[in-house]
């Protein structure tokens, strides 16, 4: 399974970028080292060094043609890039906010032929008290009704079979363009804050 970037809609950006600015503010998220794992050529990762002024921003991918579009586009001109697969074992540093938007893996088992990669690839990277901001891409609106209480609670059930014990959800939301008339995808996002767990005396 080789992890692969899936582009966001503009939609999906705008909403995601209002989610984490409200619950920023909410939960006193203020990184001083930032990673979007995953970040393709950077259509993300230019907003997290505007939202973060002062934090150092790292943008990682498996593609170097991806970073290397980025750089050379400007979207990754003021961050740190990491060529590098995420599943792979990581001995590098850890970062206060991780950012796992809509990062998938092949697998020809799924319909798909994708799924995405679950929270537990992330922990790696977490300093303990570390958010992380994970969305997957879940529904298309025109067959599914994401504002009904019902799907939101199994999308939820279903996460938390998927979500290690470290990992404390603080928020789930429906991000994205999810008007009914409009044949679009939308993204069921989550923010966790990670708690290692205590290793028993």
């Amino acid at each position: 399974m080789i992890p692969s970037f899936r582009m966001p809609g503009e939609e999906r950006i705008d909403s995601a970028l209002i989610f984490l600015k409200r619950t920023g503010e909410k939960y006193g998220i203020n990184p001083r080292r930032v990673l979007d794992a995953g970040s393709g050529p950077g259509f993300f990762t230019r907003i997290l060094y505007v939202l973060y002024p002062a934090a150092d921003v790292y943008a990682m991918d498996l593609s170097k043609d991806y970073l290397d579009l980025g750089v050379e586009d400007c979207s990754l001109k003021s961050s740190k890039t990491v060529h590098a697969d995420i599943k792979y074992p990581w001995a590098g540093e850890r970062f206060d906010l991780v950012i796992g938007m809509n990062v998938t893996a092949d697998d020809p088992s799924a319909a798909e032929g994708w799924s995405a990669l679950p929270p537990s690839e992330f922990l790696k990277f977490l300093t303990p008290g570390g958010f992380f901001f994970y969305t997957t891409p879940e529904f298309d609106p025109i067959d599914h009704r994401p504002s009904d209480n019902e799907v939101i609670q199994e999308l939820i059930k279903r996460r938390m079979n998927l979500t290690p014990p470290e990992l404390k959800p603080l928020e789930h939301k429906v991000i994205g363009d999810v008007d009914r008339s409009i044949e679009k995808e939308a993204d069921f996002a989550t923010l966790y804050r990670y708690e290692p767990l205590k290793q028993p005396v």
